[in-house]
């Protein structure tokens, strides 16, 4: 394994570590691996896990490079983008097309953890040279359900308990807040507004494209993560019906927190990541050969 700093990009200002096997994996034998920031956090990620996810699968014969998203991290911020989504999109194929000159390989799996995960779910819908994405604890809203329904499931100590039938739990406010939003909205927000999450809707239709254009999806979630609710709820009946090309894998990680603290998760969570990385199909022998312009970006 060797790992080598690089500024990439028009104007390098993207800075990522690409970890390499030591022998080299032949291209085309393995998909190349892109983890993306988790939120804010810098290119290791919550407590290193990054660090460990690109050396455990570069162990293994994946190449991997681990970057900062403009403006997070040490990559600077992009210039003359209008929307995030757009600033991440081209982050995404810069990286994408780095590692397709540096080890020749043009088909991509892409990790994230929770903001990581939205972009990877994002990208595998708009970027043919994605092939699978593993979502940890992805998309959540704080809808009144998911609300109220964390609340309550924190009733079940004799504390919570006593707070509760004192008033002094959190979920009275979380009720009042939640039935007062509305009014509150038209009376503050300005007329035009976007919401500040994503329609459940849009991240299911999001999902039902990955799966039906032959993404391979791997679904994670702790058992401290926000976004178990939403999969229950919106996409556990859905998934079955949309995999026809690629199976839907899932992941319930009891045991652990949203950012992996304890180092016992970290050696879980790298070892699923890389039995699901070694299930996704190597690229037929010859396509790897040479470019074509189905799988450039647009």
């Amino acid at each position: 394994m060797n790992e080598t700093a690089l500024l990439f990009g028009p104007r390098k200002a993207l800075v990522g570590i690409l970890t390499n096997p030591a022998t080299g994996a032949p291209p085309g034998e393995r998909p190349g691996v892109l983890i993306l920031n988790a939120g804010l956090l810098h290119r290791v990620g919550p407590n290193r896990v990054h660090v460990q996810m690109a050396r455990f699968l570069a162990e293994r014969g994946f190449a991997v490079l681990r970057f900062d998203l403009s403006g997070i991290g040490d990559s600077r911020p992009r210039e003359g983008v209008v929307t995030i989504a757009d600033s991440v999109m081209e982050d995404t194929r810069e990286a994408l097309d780095l590692m397709e000159r540096m080890t020749g390989l043009r088909r991509f799996l892409l990790i994230g953890i929770c903001s990581g995960a939205d972009i990877a779910l994002f990208a595998a819908t708009q970027e043919p040279r994605v092939v699978g994405a593993a979502l940890i604890d992805g998309y959540f809203a704080p809808t009144f359900g998911f609300r109220v329904g964390r609340q309550l499931r924190r009733v079940f100590t004799l504390r919570s308990w006593l707070r509760l039938l004192t008033g002094q739990s959190q979920v009275w406010s979380v009720v009042v807040d939640a039935l007062a939003a509305p009014r509150r909205r038209e009376r503050s927000e300005p007329r035009g507004r976007g919401p500040r999450f994503s329609p459940v809707a849009k991240y299911r239709e999001s999902v039902r494209v990955a799966v039906t254009r032959g993404v391979a999806l791997l679904l994670v979630y702790t058992e401290d993560g926000p976004s178990l609710y939403h999969y229950r709820r919106s996409m556990k009946k859905q998934i079955p019906r949309w995999a026809a090309r690629q199976p839907v894998s899932v992941e319930y990680f009891d045991g652990s927190d949203h950012v992996f603290t304890l180092r016992v998760n970290q050696e879980r969570i790298v070892r699923i990541l890389s039995h699901w990385a070694s299930t996704v199909l190597p690229e037929p022998r010859g396509v790897a050969d040479g470019p074509s312009e189905e799988g450039r970006p647009g």
